[in-house]
């Protein structure tokens, strides 16, 4: 089991300073299933705690862990990991705006799908959050209605399928799927103001993480 730290943010126009982050992001390479996971966060002002795991109803128990000095303030978490704590962990000091959504995996992978005419495509996006699909094709009035189905999956993931039967030529192009309250459909980038966490997806023990990826290519 791998973990990857964000980079911790502090409020923008005050004068409090970044919050500092323990372990290191390549300590938290080195932490695995029955492992004992321990995160802190330090800062001169008060701060949050932030996680966003792959699989939140199948995480391990966590003991929250708070203090407070003259000149400084700490929280922190402390487990002994599992395979359903995969995920993002983070903090940012009080009043920081942190967004901690992800962008959708799409499958099949790959920049590029093969079909031939007649074929069925089917394209299957999940996320944190709710899904819209776009496309640009060659020629969009002519290309082969689509169908699309969104189903909200336990532990706050959600998936978003598109399904085209018998495609044609004019069906050929890119494909995607962005986070439903996503302007920029080639963006995750918030609102200037916000504050964004840096970071990677963690990979798992039992499977590998699939790809982010939010655009396919049709081929005919």
């Amino acid at each position: 089991m791998v973990f990857v730290s964000f980079r911790a943010l502090r409020a923008q126009n005050s004068n409090s300073t970044a919050p500092t982050m323990e372990p290191s992001a390549a300590e938290l390479n080195n932490v695995y299933e029955g492992d004992t996971l321990t995160i802190k966060c330090t800062s001169n002002t008060d701060l949050q705690f932030f996680t966003a795991l792959d699989e939140p109803s199948e995480q391990s128990l966590a003991i929250m862990e708070v203090g407070r000095s003259d000149w400084s303030y700490m929280r922190g978490i402390r487990k002994t990991a599992s395979v359903g704590d995969n995920g993002w962990y983070g903090c940012a000091n009080t009043g920081v705006k942190v967004n901690t959504t992800k962008k959708p995996s799409m499958e099949p992978a790959g920049k590029i799908l093969k079909l031939t005419e007649g074929d069925t495509l089917t394209i299957k996006c999940s996320s944190n959050q709710e899904m819209k699909f776009y496309s640009d094709l060659h020629h969009p009035e002519k290309a082969t209605k689509s169908r699309e189905m969104a189903t909200a999956v336990g532990g706050g993931e959600f998936t978003h399928t598109l399904e085209k039967k018998k495609v044609v030529p004019e069906d050929s192009g890119h494909y995607g799927c962005v986070n439903k309250d996503i302007e920029n459909e080639q963006s995750m980038m918030t609102e200037s103001e916000s504050a964004v966490f840096e970071g990677a997806h963690t990979r798992t023990l039992e499977k590998k993480s699939p790809e982010p990826a939010i655009t396919n290519k049709i081929i005919m």
